[in-house]
């Protein structure tokens, strides 16, 4: 064989094998990446198929405990709470809308199995599986471990005989002594690992043709050109040996060098290893890409498993938000919004009925005003808890704000509810003992029932909070059953607070004067001004009827000034009148004495006016007094400094007068007409009268006597040595031209 195919042909050879070579080597590397992809697949999805059923089981649980807090919160009883649970868990799906949960309770006996409910209620400690396994067992040992666990049995699908093996999750939960599963069939995980497995062949043999096709043309790309390159290299090799032999045999050569051969081979050896390099470089591709899809898989799962805490932590959150939402943070009770909730859904039900009882706390801000509110809170929390252990199982109870509470029974029967009633003012005769101070405490009741008394929440525990005011201005410590006379008065009273706003400015309200005449001569220089409203409609209203309105109403400041004001004339067209000197005495509430510019503002109608601060008198009751005892001296002394004369009005009507009498900043006593009426008659309080008039003058006081209506109280309080009588023996109270003629005709 001539040398030149000789040569062809070596070439053509080496570069042939060469080529199937790296051509075999990459697809055995593309084969062996192809199936560890595969079986790291595979393990991947039993690991996924582990957290799924972990964190289904944890859903499952999350859901109990919400349950079991509403349990907790007297929200539900124990039996419905763990009724409405079983139910819930008994509803669940997940995956395909296929796969369940189960529940046993820590002996074995079975709480749910949708599959099968007939089995239910039935002790199934000791079932074995389809292969002899104890499979009960091994899902209580698994699911009372810490964190739970897992376990594998064999078990068919609904509606399938064949038994199939079966991955489990449990987990106990504790507060109910259950243990809550789930599982997934293995032939779902292997179908799932099958279907992946096909889509990565057909992946893996696109991928395959593809390398086969490159390797094929490289590999006839190689042999074409080594053919080429053989027969360039075979020419030069073939003239210079022609021309060596010529020279050998001493004569000239007919075969000159091809010298540009020697480029050719290198071109082409250079072309070669660029195709070998890009079919290492498309194999290393390869390669990278099955390693990045891996990395892809395993950063899902990754998320998959951040998902779920996010959603562990979003329960959490949803659970805090729902606590602050409708719970009272101080009690734990629920909270008016929940309250009112509850009560809506009551009256919902058909032909229901039910007792609305509406709580406050009698004197309560005397804990927080003397003790501090972090004191009182503390105290409300033991007022929680005593009440909580007072009501019934079946009722609700709840804080609605402040020192107010409401319970809520399922019964209207009027028995039933006294009964509840009274269980709970005995619960509370008991004192409270906090930080060594003892606290008696009591409440004030609202009653109100359904349909009698409403058939909405609004309207119910409106009627309910109407009985509770009234019991609170009748004497508290007590209860009042809604009644039509209460909405009447309700409706009137905020009739009056509409109008009385604008009853200055239409000159609805107006003075009238009744004088207290000297005791001893009966002479007349001072009377007390008296408030009266003519009403449009309703004609003349009395004060008993109006003042407290104006007071809760924050209207008792502007309309005091005023009185003050028109006292404060009326006094000086007097005095101009009859060429006598005339003091005025004005009655002050509680709510005027409290008011931080009450001095100053007695201070500028002095200064308006022109009166004379000793003209001018102001009578306040014990009650106002003991409202804010510190503030209320010194505010009365600061008017005493002025040369206001002060007057403790309704005398020996409180509790602790005798007490605090002799603290008082006070110049004028003035005596209820309680003790005047018993003048005279058989166990009167004449005793007590005169030792009050004694007791007055040795504190150097002045005494005026109210309700004066007989000769014979007039000749008693004489001799008793009265200072003023005032009353209807002199005159009644009379509009200011009326009282200029009264005394006009009582001088002549």
């Amino acid at each position: 064989m001539r040398l030149d195919r000789q040569i062809v042909l070596l070439t053509a050879l080496l570069s042939g094998l060469l080529a199937l070579s790296m051509g075999l080597f990459g697809l055995f590397n593309l084969r062996s990446a192809h199936e560890t992809d595969m079986k790291r697949n595979r393990l991947l999805l039993y690991e996924q198929c582990d957290r799924q059923i972990r964190m289904q089981v944890e859903i499952a649980l999350s859901l109990l405990e919400g349950v079991y807090q509403q349990q907790v919160r007297g929200e539900l009883p124990p039996a419905q709470a763990k009724a409405q649970a079983a139910q819930l868990v008994r509803s669940l799906r997940y995956g395909e809308e296929n796969n369940y949960f189960w529940i046993d309770d820590y002996k074995g006996t079975n709480v749910v199995l949708p599959i099968d409910q007939q089995a239910e209620g039935k002790n199934r400690y000791d079932f074995l599986d389809y292969k002899g396994t104890p499979a009960v067992q091994l899902a209580l040992e698994a699911g009372r471990q810490p964190g739970g666990g897992y376990f594998d049995y064999w078990f068919p699908r609904p509606g399938e005989g064949e038994a199939m093996p079966k991955r489990g999750y449990a987990r106990a939960f504790a507060p109910y002594e259950w243990v809550v599963g789930t599982g997934r069939w293995i032939d779902d995980i292997e179908r799932e690992a099958a279907a992946r497995q096909q889509q990565k062949e057909r992946d893996m043999r696109s991928d395959l043709i593809g390398f086969v096709a490159i390797s094929l043309v490289g590999l006839l790309v190689t042999v074409g050109m080594s053919v080429l390159l053989g027969r360039r290299i075979a020419a030069p090799i073939r003239a210079m040996a022609n021309r060596m032999r010529a020279e050998a045999e001493g004569r000239p050569s007919e075969y000159p060098a091809e010298a540009d051969g020697v480029e050719e081979v290198r071109e082409l050896s250079f072309a070669f290893a660029q195709m070998t390099g890009a079919l290492k470089e498309r194999q290393i591709a390869l390669v990278r890409q099955n390693e990045e899809l891996s990395a892809l898989y395993e950063e899902v799962s990754a998320t998959e498993e951040t998902l779920h805490e996010q959603f562990k932590l979003l329960l959490q959150s949803e659970e805090r938000y729902r606590t602050l939402a409708y719970y009272d943070v101080l009690t734990h009770l629920i909270n008016r919004t929940r309250f009112k909730e509850v009560l809506e859904q009551r009256l919902l039900e058909p032909d229901g009925t039910g007792t609305l009882l509406y709580f406050d706390l009698d004197n309560f801000k005397e804990v927080n005003d003397t003790f501090g509110h972090p004191y009182g809170d503390k105290i409300l929390q033991m007022v929680s808890q005593r009440l909580l252990a007072a009501t019934p199982q079946e009722t609700t109870v709840a804080r609605i704000g402040g020192d107010e509470f409401t319970v809520l029974m399922n019964s209207a029967d009027t028995t039933a509810v006294m009964a509840a009633v009274e269980a709970i003012q005995t619960a509370f005769l008991t004192p409270f003992y906090l930080d060594n101070s003892r606290h008696y405490l009591s409440f004030s009741i609202g009653i109100a029932s359904w349909p009698a008394h409403g058939e909405d929440a609004d309207t119910l525990m409106r009627h309910a909070e109407l009985a509770l005011y009234d019991v609170k201005e009748k004497g508290k410590n007590m209860w009042r059953v809604f009644g039509i006379e209460l909405d009447e008065a309700l409706r009137k009273r905020r009739r009056l607070e509409a109008h009385l706003g604008e009853a200055v400015a239409r000159r609805e309200l107006f003075l009238v004067y009744q004088p207290q005449a000297n005791a001893v001569n009966g002479t007349v220089s001072r009377c007390e001004a008296l408030l009266r409203w003519q009403h449009p409609e309703d004609g003349l209203i009395s004060p008993d009827a109006f003042i407290s309105v104006a007071e809760k109403t924050g209207l008792i400041i502007p309309i005091g000034y005023w009185i003050l004001e028109q006292a404060a004339l009326f006094a000086l067209r007097l005095a101009k009148r009859q060429g006598a000197e005339s003091a005025i005495s004005v009655n002050i509430s509680a709510v005027q004495l409290a008011d931080a510019d009450f001095v100053a503002g007695v201070a500028r109608v002095l200064e308006n006016t022109g009166l004379p601060p000793s003209l001018l008198e102001l009578e306040i009751t014990e009650s106002v007094m003991l409202a804010d005892w510190q503030d209320s001296i010194d505010k009365l002394r600061q008017l005493r400094a002025m040369g206001v004369r002060i007057a403790l009005d309704d005398f020996g009507t409180g509790y602790s007068s005798l007490t605090y009498l002799h603290q008082l900043p006070i110049d004028v006593l003035k005596v209820d007409r309680a003790f005047v009426q018993g003048i005279g008659h058989i166990g009167g309080r004449t005793e007590i009268l005169s030792t009050i008039l004694s007791l007055a003058h040795q504190l150097r006081l002045q005494v005026v006597a109210e309700g004066v209506e007989t000769e014979e109280q007039v000749a008693f309080l004489r001799g008793s040595g009265c200072d003023f009588i005032q009353g209807y023996y002199y005159s009644r109270p009379l509009v200011e031209a009326e009282y200029a003629a009264w005394l006009k005709r009582r001088k002549s």
